[in-house]
């Protein structure tokens, strides 16, 4: 995609052009995907604020493509434009999925995706 400053940004699907491979259906992995990105605080911080960058412009853009899931889809949907996403998410780490139960762990882990959410809105808020 043609968003500045980007350049490769990892994730669970390959993000494509609505335009483009109209015909081609969307695959998913059928095995898990490791994924090591251990690093520093500072380090965690820069890579998902330009990840918080990424997601408001393919939400302003409405660039996502289409989930094969149809329930899916529609949480995916529904998580985009809920207000408040970040207490969502939060909450969905630390309560829905027992993040509580992992201890500082848990709520570290909460307390991050709530701090990427909250990127996410500044950046909308940002742009044009």
């Amino acid at each position: 995609l043609d968003i500045a400053g980007m350049g490769e940004i990892e994730g669970h699907y390959q993000p494509i052009l609505k335009t483009e491979h109209v015909d081609e259906p969307l695959r998913q992995l059928t095995s898990p995907l490791l994924h090591f990105a251990y690093e520093d605080a500072n380090g965690w911080l820069a890579r998902h604020a330009r990840y918080a960058k990424w997601e408001a412009v393919m939400i302003r853009r409405g660039a996502y493509p289409k989930d094969p899931v149809f329930w899916r889809e529609k949480l995916k949907v529904l998580f985009r434009n809920v207000p408040l996403r970040r207490l969502v998410a939060f909450c969905h780490s630390y309560i829905w999925k027992c993040g509580f139960l992992d201890g500082r762990a848990g709520y570290e882990f909460a307390k991050s995706r709530a701090h990427y959410y909250r990127l996410v809105a500044k950046e909308l808020a940002n742009l044009p």
